[in-house]
């Protein structure tokens, strides 16, 4: 397996199977009690979801720190979902001290700017975890193995 990887079509196609899941997406944010934590909160199960039919993992339970599926050889994968909104390139993937415990991490970006209400997503990287902190590690912060942004993985997978 590559230590980069662009994984964005892999799950556009995935979705693209599933309508309800973008109807349902799009009902939550025209919600008027229903708000961005609400999306947010949404898109993130909905990424871990993907991911998991992707690579045939499975989704472990809540409360595990470092990681948030396990792929089909037992590796450990963590997943960061985030909504573009204004940040545009700058949108941050940070990863705690506990991510050096997952072997492979996901950044997925969603964005509903260019399509109206509807979120779609934008991008999708799959990075190892050596690799990862090779590139962005933060071995002088105590809060975190490493942070970078979406501008830094579109650089990186160019």
């Amino acid at each position: 397996m590559a230590v980069l990887e662009d994984v964005t079509n892999v799950l556009k196609g995935i979705l693209s199977d599933h309508p309800a899941v973008e109807e349902t997406l799009t009902m939550i944010l025209s919600s008027p009690l229903l708000g961005r934590e609400t999306i947010s909160a949404a898109l993130g199960e909905l990424s871990e979801h993907l991911i998991a039919k992707a690579i045939g993992g499975a989704r472990i339970a809540r409360g595990n720190r470092g990681f948030d599926l396990i792929g089909p050889s037992e590796e450990r994968i963590e997943v960061k979902s985030r909504q573009i909104g204004r940040w545009g390139d700058t949108l941050q993937f940070n990863f705690s001290k506990h991510t050096e415990q997952a072997h492979t991490v996901y950044c997925i970006a969603w964005d509903n700017t260019e399509e109206g209400d509807r979120p779609s997503l934008r991008a999708a990287y799959r990075i190892d975890v050596p690799e990862l902190l090779r590139r962005w590690g933060t071995p002088n912060q105590s809060s975190y193995a490493a942070r970078t942004n979406l501008g830094l993985l579109k650089k990186a997978f160019a």
